[in-house]
């Protein structure tokens, strides 16, 4: 940051370079009201630039050195950054799993931010063994968030880790290499093996011919005979179609390591690419002998069987394959290539049987059947594709033999139910149907163990005591089987049968711990029974193993929101988008929550009107955000749209008692006291009224609003009149306005001894306040004439913050000690701030404390100038203060005085007395005789 953008900035913010985010976000908050993005755009985007460029200063590194993340998350991936600068721990995965088994990582936010940190260190480093990747994949997620994380890092990295390091497995392997010798150059030869293997897979085939060259000059060529270069060299050779080259080295290779997984899976690769499918399917069964779950080699095999043209096994493999990778785009195109190719085949062979009339053929008078095989091979090949129409068509038609029964009564059910929107609603015979197709595959089938979805098929027909009575029979056949207890439980919790719902869970939990629908069932059920921390336990627990289930997120984000738990819930709804469940609801519970705790910015007021806005009915949600938006109004000192947004809320009953609060603050704010008043009152009543709300402190809360409403409109006896009830029954309280208000009170009394008991009261429970120092300093030099104590108590006000205020007063009691050279230089200092406060906020207080201090240093032109536009302004300022008015016609009528015009001096004095009996002006009318 230059010196001159420096300057700008902290001119534009109105406060002095500092690195203290919540002084920067203060000074930020303090000013928007006066730039708002309709009316000033420029001005508000001077104003969020200055923000963020000084927020950008406050985080930067003194010096350009690292800054140590001593936050949890950091210090868990400083442990990571020790075991990679170890290359043997490195390579050893219980040194991670160790680290990840800590009880910290547990947590899905605390998770998501380890994770995002470890990937950045991972940039400058990446070197891991695939086995090392794919753990850290199960832990984090990586993968299945791929699509998020590609937003906040680098274009190609994390294709690298999900694509490569993950699944395609082209990390080079430690194993093929002497980690005992020093003098190895293990790193240099990683980088050129990268460099090669990134060529090759952009195609930049020249570059890579470039490389090879140059790796045989390096000082640790031989390490270029490790198999996994040799593999990248292979393909290099596919690449530029010299297939003699490949095949030599890939049959060297699988000479010299023939049991070696990868180079068998290459070899597969190969052969198939070469147009010998079957040579390449025996390779990735040899693979598969040995890992059956290697991945490479499972879609080797749908690949090679569908180049066979054995499209029944690459349809079946494939979707085997699904089960395990529901998401893998390369196995869907083939599980739905490999239906289209044999609905052709299917429908050729059809037309082949298919007699020139109906179904069936004759020959010697009989009827010949075509094969009920063909027919649901073709029709599940029409489901595969979402061809439920030509499906629906081909199956009803035909009446099934004994063999085909089951799959004719399944695959019609599912049919119906996937291929019509609303096929239950439309009839009872509708689901007459279904019910009769449900009999008839459970009579028929003889494959016991897909019947244990048949309570679920129940269930989504509206059959609930049907589902109930099939899962009980398969239960004892399949206990705890976790998809039928998931359906019970769902039953039993929308009959609001807690203890059935529960033992359901526990049933299906005790033979899959971790299963995500159990888990939810079982949050859901300590949400009704009350017990809302075991049901975000829950809820969490159902997120981290499946974190997709919006409704989830919903019970977590909802009740950590009626908890008050603020930071949990804007941590939650982030998380909750970085997994893309997105919804008004969460977004609006994040806007309130960022303004509970003070985060918010105009994008998250925007969030709330742009809600508002939108939704007409006075639901849960439209209530919620216009209190919260009313209270950010009020936080920004926009009272009018406060007042608006509060009054609302108050008349659609929800949350009434702070809604009140910030209702009389904001009329105290805007200076209407009789508003505040009234809303006081009617805050009282209703909290008096209903004993459901009658809450003490919130009661005392209001009328010591009420008790500084009567004290600035210069009602001091009703100010007193609510001392009691704003004091404990100790005549104590934990509000320092409330003790200066009643100092202030019984000092217009006269009862200096009893203000100056509050005064001390205040100090003490403040001590760091500068108001409450300023304040105090006043009575000294007002009421007690004790100005060396007035000038100590300013001097302690600024030193807490130095503040125009207190330069003001105490040039005053200097001025009053005699002591001018002093007196002008805190005048000058006030001037100073006000001036820089005066580049942004054009307001009536600083107009006012502007003609203060140029009044003390006699510079009485610009002092009337400051004075005058304090008054002219102060009438249509929505945050200005009555005494404003009456406090600048004072000192309009001093500097007058001094000036030797009495007369001008007595019409501004008499204008003060019109709005003020305060006794301090009233004391001074001698100067005006």
């Amino acid at each position: 940051m230059s010196n001159s953008n420096s300057n700008e900035i902290w001119g534009i913010l109105g406060i002095a370079e500092t690195k203290d985010e919540e002084a920067i976000k203060a000074a930020y908050m303090t000013l928007l009201p006066d730039f708002h993005p309709e009316d000033d755009p420029e001005g508000f985007q001077r104003l969020r630039r200055a923000y963020e460029d000084a927020v950008s200063f406050a985080n930067a590194p003194e010096d350009d050195e690292e800054v140590p993340d001593t936050t949890e998350s950091g210090l868990i991936v400083s442990e990571f950054k020790e075991i990679v600068a170890d290359f043997v721990r490195r390579l050893n995965p219980s040194e991670w799993q160790a680290v990840l088994d800590r009880d910290i990582c547990a947590g899905i936010d605390m998770k998501l931010e380890i994770g995002e940190k470890l990937l950045v260190f991972l940039m400058n480093d990446p070197y891991l063994p695939n086995e090392i990747w794919k753990l850290l994949d199960s832990f984090f997620s990586w993968s299945s968030m791929a699509d998020f994380l590609k937003e906040k890092f680098p274009e190609g990295y994390i294709d690298y880790i999900v694509d490569i390091a993950i699944v395609n497995e082209e990390i080079v392997r430690a194993k093929y290499i002497d980690l005992s010798d020093p003098s190895l150059d293990f790193e240099g030869f990683l980088q050129d093996y990268y460099d090669l293997n990134e060529a090759v897979g952009e195609d930049e085939l020249e570059e890579a011919s470039r490389l090879i060259l140059a790796h045989r000059e390096t000082p640790y060529s031989a390490l270029f005979s490790h198999p996994d270069y040799r593999l990248a060299l292979s393909r290099y050779h596919i690449k530029k179609e010299e297939f003699s080259e490949a095949d030599g080295i890939i049959e060297e290779l699988y000479q010299a390591y023939p049991s070696d997984l990868r180079v068998l899976v290459m070899r597969g690769f190969f052969l198939v690419a070469r147009g010998k499918p079957a040579e390449g399917l025996a390779a990735y069964e040899e693979v598969l002998a040995q890992d059956k779950d290697y991945y490479q080699a499972k879609v080797g095999v749908v690949q090679a069987h569908f180049d066979l043209g054995d499209f029944e096994e690459a349809k079946s493999r494939a979707l085997d394959m699904l089960t395990d990778y529901p998401f893998d785009g390369n196995v869907s195109s083939l599980f739905y290539e490999s239906s289209e190719k044999l609905i052709e085949v299917y429908e050729a062979e059809l037309a082949k049987s298919k007699p020139k009339r109906g179904l069936f053929s004759r020959k010697e008078n009989k009827a010949v059947p075509v094969s009920q095989e063909l027919i649901y091979k073709l029709a599940s090949c029409y489901f595969n594709i979402d061809k439920f129409d030509k499906c629906e068509a081909l199956i009803t038609k035909n009446v099934p033999d004994e063999a085909h029964a089951a799959k004719h009564a399944e695959l019609l059910f599912d049919t119906l139910q996937d291929g019509h929107e609303n096929y239950i609603e439309e009839s009872e015979k509708n689901i007459a149907t279904m019910v009769s197709l449900l009999e008839t595959w459970e009579k028929h089938e003889g494959i016991r163990k897909r019947l244990r979805k048949l309570p679920q098929k129940y269930y989504s027909i509206g059959m609930e005591d049907k589902a109930l009575e099939k899962a009980e029979i398969y239960l004892k056949e399949f206990p705890g089987d976790a998809e039928i207890c998931v359906v019970q439980a769902q039953i039993f919790r929308g009959r609001d049968d807690i203890a059935g719902g529960r033992k359901a869970v526990e049933a299906g939990l005790k033979v899959k711990p971790g299963h995500p629908q159990l888990l939810a069932e079982e949050a859901y059920i300590h949400y009704s029974d009350g017990n809302i921390a075991e049901a975000v336990g829950s809820a969490e627990a159902s997120v981290l193993a499946y974190p997709y289930n919006g409704w989830m997120w919903d019970l977590i984000i909802g009740a950590y929101f009626n908890a008050g738990q603020m930071e949990a819930v804007i941590e939650h709804v982030n998380t909750s988008e970085q997994y893309g469940i997105t919804s008004p609801g969460f977004r609006i519970r994040r806007a309130a929550a960022q303004i509970d705790v003070g985060r918010y910015d105009w994008d998250s007021l925007k969030v709330l009107d742009d809600f508002l806005s939108e939704v007409d009915e006075d639901d849960g949600d439209k209530v919620m955000a216009q209190y919260y938006r009313g209270f950010a109004a009020y936080l920004t000192n926009d009272l009018k749209v406060a007042v608006f947004h509060l009054s609302a809320t108050i008349a659609s009953g929800y949350s009434p008692l702070p809604a009140y609060v910030y209702l009389c603050k904001s009329y105290m704010d805007m200076g209407e006291i009789e508003g505040a008043i009234k809303a006081i009152d009617d805050a009282v009543s209703y909290i008096t009224d209903d004993n459901e709300y009658f809450d003490e402190g919130t009661l005392r809360s209001l009328l010591a609003i009420k008790l500084d409403a009567y004290h600035r409109n210069n009602l001091y006896a009703e100010a007193l009149s609510l001392e009691s009830s704003v004091l404990d029954e100790n005549g104590e309280t934990d509000d320092s306005d409330v003790y200066i208000n009643l100092g202030y009170c019984h000092y217009e009394h006269g009862e200096d001894d009893i203000a100056e008991a509050f005064f001390e009261k205040a100090v003490a429970l403040d001590p760091d306040s500068e108001e409450v120092l300023r304040k105090y300093g006043n009575f000294l030099r007002r009421g007690r004439k004790d100005l060396p104590a007035a000038i100590e108590r300013y001097k302690a006000a600024i030193e807490a913050e130095p503040f125009h205020s207190a330069y003001n007063r105490l040039g005053q009691a200097y001025d009053e000690v005699g002591d001018t050279e002093l007196a002008k230089a805190c005048y000058a200092e006030a001037e100073k701030l006000i001036m820089k406060y005066l580049e942004t906020r054009q307001v009536p207080c600083l107009y006012y404390s502007l003609g203060e201090a140029l009044f003390g240093l006699g510079d009485y032109t610009r002092a009337e100038e400051a004075l005058a536009k304090a008054m002219d302004t102060a009438g249509d300022y929505i945050s200005c203060h009555t005494h404003f008015c009456y406090e600048a016609a004072f000192v309009l009528a001093l500097l007058h005085r001094a000036k030797g015009d009495m007369a001008t001096a007595r019409k501004y004095y008499g204008m003060a007395l019109d709005v003020t009996s305060d006794r301090e002006y009233v004391e001074q009318a001698g100067l005006f005789e």
